[in-house]
């Protein structure tokens, strides 16, 4: 064999064994990614109260706070939720995707399950600013369990009784005609309708609307794409996020 192609081979191998054994983390699909939130870029120490969280796609930073913790899951950060007052977000979104096509992923946890006194809104999504509501996932009060809606569309109610886990909740909006899928850890719990094409101007995670309904738990990773993923893409960007976070579906 040709020593230049030997050489070629044999440094490309030693690549790939010094990024795995030094933990070099995957990268997740780009192709359509319109918002970007990550712990492990956040610059703060375990305890420090975080008031931005950068997006790194550069469409729009979230305001407010949270509470970093250093050691979410081996070797990954994460952002805590207090369920009482914390909250990130924005009313100014730039150029949104719309509620009818899109896809997203959050990687988190409730701090609790079953019954509390308030519901606790992992995520929501309003257009236009402050107005109707056109996306949200929360652990409703009176029975623990996850309700979920996407634009106009009627709510999936009861989908999934939280527990303390870990997981990555999904959601894909769009991949065909009208139809919403709810994942767990990649898995569709079940599928409702979206109702309309509005494109969404508020986002904010961890409160309805950035002022009730506090979740109580913590956020590592949100990955928002603009358009609704096919089945093979949403398979690689769920197997990044079980890969990186440990995770077991």
């Amino acid at each position: 064999m040709n020593s230049k192609l030997l050489f070629v081979i044999s440094f490309g191998l030693c690549l790939s064994q010094s990024a795995q054994s030094s933990g070099a983390s995957p990268t997740p699909p780009a192709r359509s990614l319109y918002l970007h939130l990550d712990a492990a870029k956040v610059s703060a120490q375990n305890g420090q109260a975080v008031t931005t969280w950068t997006d790194l796609i550069g469409n729009q930073p979230l305001t407010g706070t949270a509470t970093y913790v250093a050691e979410y899951t081996p070797g990954q950060p994460g952002l805590r939720f207090n369920g009482t007052s914390d909250s990130l977000g924005t009313k100014r979104l730039l150029g949104g995707p719309e509620a009818g096509n899109l896809t997203l992923f959050i990687v988190g946890n409730f701090a609790t399950s079953g019954n509390d006194e308030t519901s606790d809104v992992l995520v929501s999504a309003q257009h236009p600013h402050n107005a109707d509501n056109r996306l949200r996932i929360l652990k409703g009060k009176d029975d623990g369990k996850l309700d979920v809606a996407v634009g106009g569309g009627s709510t999936m109610s009861n989908v999934w009784s939280a527990d303390t886990a870990v997981h990555i909740f999904g959601l894909v909006a769009g991949q065909s005609t009208g139809k919403v899928d709810f994942m767990i850890d990649g898995n569709v719990i079940k599928s409702g309708s979206h109702g309309d094409y509005e494109a969404l101007q508020a986002l904010f995670f961890g409160s309805y609307r950035g002022s009730s309904q506090f979740f109580e738990g913590t956020i590592a990773e949100v990955l928002l794409y603009n358009r609704a993923l096919g089945k093979s893409e949403v398979e690689a960007v769920t197997k990044y996020l079980l890969s990186r976070y440990s995770i077991k579906p």
